[in-house]
């Protein structure tokens, strides 16, 4: 099988002599020879496609029972050289260039027949081998290319980009022999390519195995420098972006036999465009090993089961896409065309290495969960049911684009980041529902928050990170909607909450920013000082002490903090006065005043109110209680 990577060992010292040897070899023997015909360009907008699959059966270019199978994948214009004397094209009266060509894979499926379907129009004859794949080239447009395609029709446009994904990494496509995708094929081509040979650096196999051995050898080197120098030698690398079907006659499921794939004696590699055809109702199971493909379109359930697949585009899987363990590798994650539905992750696992994900995540299931490497950018909804997880582990990690994290459970589901993870929340992603934890009580773990986390249903949300959580954006409850603050953290930005939830601030924590509550509860816990709380407004509610106040700046209650509830919470040090009516409530909880100047009304009159003095209690304001059940000790 040849793989993106092949590898030959050999002493560094030899590698350099084979290079010496093949420079020697072709010196003085160098000249060039323009070939100015056509310049040809790589395509980048994944949204065009569905555009130009309509606009393509409409004007009868191609067959109704044919169908591309990969974006346009060349624009090639006419480049004017004046060694050769060709003249520009005129252009014709809709502005475009009678040579222009925009290139498509084309499919038409056996269907029971055989031979070709021909087409003709005002370019000439177009022929379509049956089950087997063409190339088309029809004229292009100069200028907009989106417009051309879409003939000034917003809407198909933004119809064609929804159902496409709004975010792809479109890649260039590679030239045979020229390793640094300059353009040109030069002795540092070949140079790298002997490299590759060596195992001294990876290449595509579309770029350096220029003999289709299914290898990287000194031969490839060789072929390169003579190309580059100007003698006569064959490139012929595998086409880069060639499509490779699935046929199922091997064992009909598995994408490790080779005769389940058109040719039958390998599996696509990371230069094939893979295209599994609708038709059959049968699970292509991705079952073991670590391959690769350009690109992956496929009409039937697909299962990542074991193993690794890098991907250098998109996936789009129109029926149910599946991971049970295996790893995807660098890939753009594109939703069904048919039902918008995107990757389904169960309790066996999963992972996304650089993934992009333009899809709905499913991980509804209990348990469901999937591993992170090097980041994900979500531009779609991630759904986690009871016990779920996005798992961010061991690495500096963002998660980042236009999409949210749902919770939907009563049983907490868990944006997780594990020992010695530093991970961001980017600024354009929400985390928000139910019962959720973001983070873990680690000690190498950190956080920092730079979008919005909102506990905006009935549950609670939990933000931890035992290395230490920071908050540069937007913290906030509502509608019921409850969040927990916990170990080491700072707000610097924003924490809100509103309609009848409970702010729990707990840990060692400090709030540069500013914290405002409306008709809820807020829990002051942990230690922290007057300082630590910062700017507190608050309209409504309560405010509940269950931690320690150290008391080095004297807290005083007015309108604007309300009163003071003591729910086994401690005040240490410092005096304590009230204006505007303010309070301290004591209450069966209990609480405990430690060496404290008390210049405020003494609130003891709830059913069994309790409070413990220690080291003396200085009181200036009358001490409230409404039975005999109130204590002192």
């Amino acid at each position: 099988m040849r793989d993106s990577i092949a590898r030959l060992f050999l002493p560094p010292s030899l590698f350099v002599f084979a290079f010496v040897w093949l420079v020697a070899l072709f010196a003085g023997q160098a000249f060039a020879q323009p070939f100015d015909e056509l310049h040809c360009y790589d395509l980048r907008d994944s949204a065009l496609h569905e555009a130009a699959v309509s606009l393509l059966k409409r004007d009868g270019k191609i067959p109704e029972i044919c169908t591309l199978k990969s974006r346009a994948v060349r624009a090639c214009v006419p480049v004017r050289s004046v060694e050769l004397g060709q003249e520009r094209p005129a252009e014709t009266a809709d502005g475009s260039l009678l040579f222009d060509r925009l290139c498509y894979k084309v499919v038409c499926p056996l269907d029971g027949e055989s031979g070709a379907v021909t087409v003709v129009d005002r370019f000439g004859e177009h022929e379509f081998a049956i089950g087997k794949t063409t190339t088309l080239c029809m004229p292009a447009a100069l200028g907009d290319l989106e417009e051309f395609l879409y003939r000034g029709d917003p809407e198909a446009a933004e119809q064609a980009r929804r159902r496409t994904g709004n975010i792809s990494r479109d890649v260039d496509l590679t030239t045979c022999g020229d390793f640094n995708d300059d353009g040109v094929v030069t002795a540092t081509d070949a140079l790298a390519i002997l490299r590759a040979a060596v195992g001294a650096s990876e290449c595509l196999p579309c770029v350096c195995d220029v003999d289709m051995s299914g290898a990287f050898t000194a031969t490839d080197a060789l072929a390169a420098l003579q190309h580059a120098v100007g003698i006569l030698a064959n490139l012929n690398c595998q086409e880069d972006g060639s499509v490779i079907t699935w046929d199922g006659g091997g064992d009909g499921v598995s994408w490790s036999d080779p005769l389940n794939w058109s040719g039958d004696t390998l599996i696509p590699n990371i230069c094939n465009d893979v295209v599994i055809a609708t038709g059959l109702v049968v699970t292509v199971e991705h079952d073991s090993g670590d391959n690769g493909a350009l690109r992956v379109t496929s009409g039937f359930p697909l299962d990542l089961d074991r193993g690794s697949l890098r991907l250098r585009d998109t996936v789009q899987v129109s029926a149910t896409f599946r991971f049970t363990g295996g790893k995807l590798i660098d890939a753009t994650i594109l939703p069904s065309i048919s039902t918008g539905d995107g990757p389904v992750f169960t309790s066996s696992g999963g992972t996304l290495d650089n993934a992009v994900v333009n899809a709905p995540m499913n991980l509804s299931a209990n348990s469901a969960r999937v591993s992170i490497e090097n980041g994900l950018t979500l531009n779609d909804t991630a759904t986690l049911g009871s016990s779920a997880q996005l798992a961010f582990s061991g690495q500096t990690h963002a998660l980042e684009g236009s999409g949210e994290v749902v919770f939907t459970s009563n049983s907490q589901g868990f944006v997780n980041a594990t020992t010695n993870t530093n991970l961001t929340i980017g600024a354009g992603m929400t985390i928000r529902g139910k019962a959720g934890r973001v983070g873990s009580s680690g000690a190498t773990v950190v956080v920092t928050n730079e979008g919005t986390i909102h506990s905006d249903e009935a549950g609670r949300i939990d933000v931890r990170a035992g290395g230490g959580f920071t908050n540069n954006a937007t913290l906030e409850a509502s509608g019921g909607g409850d969040l927990r603050l916990l170990d080491t953290w700072t707000n610097a930005a924003t924490i809100t909450i509103s309609g009848g939830g409970t702010l729990t601030l707990d840990g060692d924590w400090s709030n540069t920013g500013t914290i405002a509550s409306t008709d809820s509860v807020v829990e002051l816990d942990g230690q922290f000082t007057l300082s630590d709380l910062g700017t507190f407004n608050r309209s409504g509610g309560t405010v509940e002490l269950k931690g320690t106040l150290d008391n080095v700046s004297d807290l005083t209650l007015d309108m604007t903090t309300g009163d003071w509830e003591m729910r086994a919470g401690r005040i240490d040090g410092g005096s304590v006065s009230g204006m505007d009516g303010a309070e301290l409530i004591f209450t069966s909880s209990s609480g405990t005043l430690n060496g404290v100047t008390f210049d405020a009304p003494m609130n003891l009159s709830a059913n069994s109110a309790r409070v413990s003095i220690e080291n003396g209690l200085t009181a200036k304001r009358q001490l409230r209680r409404r039975s005999q059940r109130c204590r002192i000790v």
